[in-house]
């Protein structure tokens, strides 16, 4: 008995970025209930960290230049090293517990994609429209820096980035909104001339 594999239409849905995105975090959370949480606050300290210290040295500076006793700048600095050390940790923790939460998922939508390819009709596996999806499907579930997985951690240093750059406009923006406006005059020429 031989199939005729091509009379088979095999409909493929076109899926934008930000679709693919939604649908892989979604399916993230719903399977994980600590990963949002994890998600969310790894975002807040990794991005913390990199301001901290510009506003401790901000208030030990100022605790000096106001003639405060000796003991009172030792305080306001073990105040400073203890939430440091406080946000390092959780960051570490955070840090820790979303690499494997990122794998398992990976390895649940994995999971997902192979139930589909046992469930289909044998021959519809063999044309090649279906080996194309196959190998497509494959590249979005084969690695740790790619598909999946890779759109996670891409996703979560992505939404680092902006809450970094919000933070780092909000600081100048308080410092001098001049600053603003030049770095802002900048860019735009960097985008028309470069």
């Amino acid at each position: 008995m031989t199939f005729n594999n091509e009379d088979k239409d095999i409909s493929i849905k076109k899926y934008s970025v930000i679709e693919n995105i939604i649908y892989v975090l979604k399916h993230a959370f719903k399977n994980d209930k600590m990963l949002p949480f994890l998600f969310v606050a790894n975002v807040i300290f990794s991005a913390s960290m990199s301001f901290i210290w510009t506003f401790f040295t901000k208030i030990i500076i100022d605790s000096i230049q106001n003639g405060s006793q000796i003991k009172d700048v030792v305080f306001t600095v073990i105040i400073c090293a203890g939430i440091q050390l406080f946000c390092v940790l959780l960051n570490t923790y955070t840090s820790n517990n979303l690499w494997w939460r990122f794998i398992r998922a990976r390895m649940l939508i994995c999971y997902i994609r192979i139930n589909k390819c046992l469930e289909m009709d044998y021959e519809l596996l063999e044309t090649p429209k279906m080996l194309d999806i196959h190998q497509k499907a494959l590249d979005a579930t084969g690695g740790n820096d790619n598909g999946v997985e890779g759109l996670m951690r891409t996703s979560r240093s992505t939404i680092m980035n902006i809450v970094l750059l919000i933070a780092a406009a909000g600081v100048m923006l308080v410092a001098n909104p001049l600053i603003i406006l030049v770095i802002i005059g900048l860019g735009i020429l960097n985008f028309i001339f470069f």
